[in-house]
């Protein structure tokens, strides 16, 4: 998972940011 998350961090972001904007 970790090299995945260090050539998808853009990715990773946007998707962390979805979901912290779904909860809240």
């Amino acid at each position: 998972m970790a090299r995945i998350a260090g050539v998808n961090i853009p990715i990773q972001k946007h998707t962390w940011v979805g979901l912290t904007h779904i909860y809240g």
